[in-house]
This record gives structure tokens, C-alpha cells and sequence, in this order.
């Protein structure tokens, strides 16, 4: 039976068939499918993958790392060998170079496996990009969704993990348990939830589960004590996603609250079953808040004095909570993490200056000159890059970024979701190594391809006035609030020319 005729049979069921019709909608494959099956088992591969390297560590270590460049050399080739070599933009172009170059490098330095697992990341790069780029609306919703289910559930763990002192899903430093994840690193464990947090704001799902996300993320990015993922989260958001911060501010703020308390009881090595209650309290509420302010809009003449209100209610909370964790705050805020990042850098500019033309090698050890406390990497990764790979690679790199710059400045229109988890991605390399873990490399990707126009719109605008119908894809009125349980409308209309 085919889906047409499947749809006409549960429209003659009649209305107490909900649930069938639910059942069907739900597992159907016939929209997610549409005329490409081959696109859909892409994005079902890219899904996968992106699960399984983010259960393993990242994809970080071997053979991880082998496998996961093993898989996304397979999609590019899929990708190009169905769709054509016209895929291939000159950003991923510059992209490949660069990966290639970084191969050569730790060819000519006699130290093959120095490849890993920077090599494999800008592959996963190249793979996500290209694979998302051909997908259409409801497969790219998919993808999203799953970015941000990730990010949800290694935050939810995480902030159990460090309540309860589960290693390696929460690591100890400075004497502080901080959210780890299934990473077990903490600062790429901030990069991805900052990465989902920023995906579900730009969404329109269903108002349970995007709240229920927000707050999970908005904790779990706090609980990672991650400033790198903090700043590039702040300044994504203030500059793409002002108005959906504004409209999501309750569940972002009662998560604030709850990762502040999950920080406050994170010192010692017993267990902090206060602290597991205090969030889970405080999400609740944040939670049961967010759903009775949705169903029940405020009047307007009340409109502002709830605000005001509002804000002076998630100013005490806010402060309540920071006093709470002061002295993990200042310990974590102390500037002697800062001044060895600072060390570091040099020590990678000094890499560069040995040999500037051809770069060191990948991932060489730092070594200081004089003695001192050696580092294995800059925590920088364009400044690990410009010592590993010297001008040769910087210039690749420096192409590739300008020229994924010139297309998303030309983004489209409901895509600042997106475009905040590239920023975030390319600002989260300027303080910590997070481009070494091929999981994280595989969510930018996701998210480049996120920002081009889905391909029934590429098709119809290359088709023109005789081609077939513009698909669009409307957002939510200025009216009505994106937290619409409706999902976002997909409208048909033909294009004729004017005379």
C-alpha cells in the first residue's frame, strides 16, 4: 500500500482513530523519506555516528578516532558520488586542504598517527556539512533534534554525576567536581551542551520538551565551569538570538539556579545528595513556571508589572545561588588557569617560529626553553594549528573560515540557530583544544550544512517560474510565541514572473 493510500485509509477512520494516526505519523518514514531514500539513510548514518563518538569519548582516542575518519571518508564519497561534485563548496574545498596538508605535515615529521584526532574532526567537518547541506526540512529537523537530545542527556547525566561523584562522567580540578559527561573532558562537554543550547533556542518543538531542554542545557553548561563555552554561548546568543533569550528566559535562568547549586555542592568527595535535591527542585519549578506562563498569557495593562516583578524574582534567585557557590566561583575565576593558558601560547609561538613555513608537526609537545612545566597541547587550537602545520596550514585555514564567513553572511532567514553553534564552535578553539574531539568537529558540521537552504528550496529557485512549486518555510508570526505546540508551516506556491 502506498503512503498516499495509507493516508487516505486513516482519514476514513474517523475521529476516534487520534491514536492510530498519531502511531503512524510517528513511525511513518514516508516524510522523512520523500523522493531520496539515499538522503534519509545519510542523515540516519550521520545520527548514528554522532551517538556512538559521542558515547566514545568523543571519538577521541584510537581506534575511535580511526573508525569515525573511516566513516566520514565513506559519507563525503556517498555525498559526491550521488549528488554530483557540484556539492562541494569552496569553503569545504579549502577544508580538505587543510585536512590533507595536516596529514602531509605529520607524513613529512615521520609521525603518521599525529594525524589523529584533528585530522579526523576537520573530516567530520567536511562530512556533516555536506551531508546536512542535502537534506530536506523534515530530515534537517531530525538532525537537529538529535544534536540537541545529546546535548540534553549529557548535561542531565553529568549534573547527576557530579552530585553523586561519578567518574569519569564528572572530573575533579582545582577541588571542584565539574560536569564531564560521556566526553570526560569538561570544557568539550560545555562546547557541545552550548551547541544544543543554542539550536533548541532557535526551535519551535513542542513547549515541554524545548523547556525541559533549555533547562537541562542551561545547567549543564553552567555545571561544566567551562569559561571558554560560557563567553562564546554569551556572545552567540547576544548577538543572533536576543529575542528567543528574552522569550525563553525563565527555563534559562531556573537552569542558571540549578547549576549553581549543583556547583556549590561540589566539593569534597562524598556524595552531595542536598545539592541532587536542591536542582531537581529548582527544575521542577522552573519547569511547572514556564508551562502555566504559556498557557496563560498575562493580560496586557499587567503585562509589565509581572515583568518587573519577574526580573526582580530572578535577580534574588540568581544572587541567592551565586552566594551559595562563592568559593568554588572564585576558585575557578582565579587568574592562575588564566596565566598558564598564557604560558602555553607562547610556548606554541615559539613552536612556530622554529620552523614557520612547513610548522613542526601536528600536536608536537611544548617544551619550554628554559625549564619549566611542559604542556602536550596550546589549548589554542589556530595557534596549534599555525605550529603544527606553519603559514602553509594557517593560510588554509585563515581561506576556509573567510570563505564559510562570505556564505553565512548571506544566511537564510531562519537560520541564526544555527550560525550561534558555528560561532560557538569557532570562538570554543581560541581557548581549549576542543576541535581535537571529532564529536564535537561532527556537530559543526551538522551545523554549517544547518545554515544553507534546505534543497526543495535550492531546486525550485533553479527552477524557476516553470519548475516546481516553492517550498516555504514560515516562522511564527510576530504574534504568536515560538513555543507554538503547532510545528513551523511548510506552504506551497507557485512562482510566475510579473509583467
Amino acid at each position: 500500500m502506498s503512503f498516499e493510500a495509507k493516508a487516505l485509509w486513516l482519514r476514513g477512520l474517523g475521529p476516534k482513530s487520534s491514536l492510530v494516526k498519531a502511531w503512524f505519523r510517528g513511525f511513518s518514514l514516508a516524510p522523512f523519506v520523500g523522493k531520496d531514500p539515499v538522503a534519509a539513510v545519510l542523515a540516519f548514518v550521520l545520527c548514528l555516528v554522532l551517538v556512538v563518538a559521542t558515547w566514545s569519548h568523543g571519538a577521541f582516542f584510537q581506534p575511535q578516532a580511526s573508525i569515525f575518519l573511516g566513516v566520514s571518508l565513506v559519507l563525503v564519497a556517498v555525498v559526491i558520488s550521488r549528488f554530483g561534485v557540484t556539492v562541494l563548496r569552496r569553503e569545504d574545498v579549502s577544508l580538505f586542504a587543510l585536512s590533507i596538508w595536516w596529514l602531509i605535515s605529520a607524513e613529512l615529521h615521520h609521525e603518521p598517527r599525529s594525524f589523529l584526532p584533528l585530522g579526523a574532526s576537520l573530516t567530520g567537518i567536511l562530512a556533516g556539512s555536506l551531508v546536512t547541506g542535502e537534506l530536506g526540512v523534515e530530515a534537517r529537523r531530525t538532525v537537529t533534534a538529535c544534536v540537541v537530545a545529546i546535548g540534553s542527556l549529557t548535561a542531565l547525566v553529568g549534573l547527576i554525576a557530579c552530585d553523586l561523584r561519578w567518574f569519569p562522567l564528572a572530573m575533579r580540578g582545582q577541588n571542584v567536581w565539574r560536569l564531564a559527561g560521556s566526553l570526560t573532558y569538561s570544557n568539550a562537554a560545555g562546547l557541545l551542551i552550548a551547541i544544543a543550547l543554542v539550536l533548541c533556542l532557535a526551535s519551535n518543538w513542542r513547549h515541554s520538551w524545548r523547556i525541559a531542554s533549555l533547562e537541562l542545557c542551561s545547567a549543564g553548561l553552567v555545571a561544566t565551569e567551562s569559561r571558554g563555552a560560557l563567553l562564546a554561548m554569551t556572545l552567540a546568543a547576544a548577538i543572533f538570538l536576543r529575542a528567543n533569550v528574552r522569550q525563553a528566559l525563565v527555563p534559562l535562568v531556573m537552569g542558571l539556579c540549578a547549576g549553581i547549586v549543583t556547583i556549590a555542592g561540589a566539593r569534597g568527595h562524598s556524595p552531595s545528595f542536598g545539592a541532587l535535591t536542591g536542582s531537581c527542585l529548582i527544575l521542577v519549578a522552573g519547569y511547572v513556571w514556564s508551562r502555566r506562563r504559556a498557557s496563560t498569557p498575562p493580560p496586557g495593562s499587567t503585562n509589565r508589572t509581572r515583568r518587573i516583578g519577574i526580573a526582580i524574582g530572578i535577580a534574588i534567585a540568581v544572587a541567592a545561588t551565586g552566594f551559595l557557590a562563592r568559593p568554588e566561583l572564585e576558585r575557578r575565576l582565579s587568574s592562575g588557569s588564566a596565566l598558564a593558558r598564557l604560558s602555553e601560547w607562547r610556548l606554541a609561538l615559539q613552536q612556530f617560529r622554529t620552523s614557520p613555513w612547513l610548522g613542526v608537526g601536528p600536536d608536537k609537545v611544548l617544551i619550554p626553553r628554559t625549564g619549566g612545566v611542559a604542556s602536550y597541547l596550546a589549548h589554542n587550537e589556530y595557534l596549534q594549528i599555525l605550529a603544527g602545520a606553519g603559514l602553509v596550514g594557517a593560510t588554509l585555514l585563515l581561506s576556509t573560515l573567510i570563505l564559510a564567513g562570505h556564505r553565512l553572511w548571506h544566511h537564510p532567514r531562519d537560520s541564526n540557530g544555527p550560525l550561534s553553534a558555528v560561532l560557538i564552535f569557532a570562538l570554543g578553539g581560541a581557548f581549549d583544544y576542543t576541535w581535537h574531539v571529532p564529536a564535537l568537529g561532527l556537530c559543526a558540521g551538522i551545523a554549517l550544512g544547518l545554515a544553507t537552504n534546505p534543497k526543495e528550496l535550492n531546486a525550485a529557485s533553479a527552477g524557476g517560474s516553470s519548475g516546481p512549486p516553492v517550498i516555504a518555510v514560515s516562522a511564527s508570526p510576530p504574534g504568536r510565541s515560538a513555543d507554538s505546540r503547532a510545528p513551523s508551516k511548510v506552504t506551497l506556491k507557485s512562482e510566475t514572473p510579473s509583467t
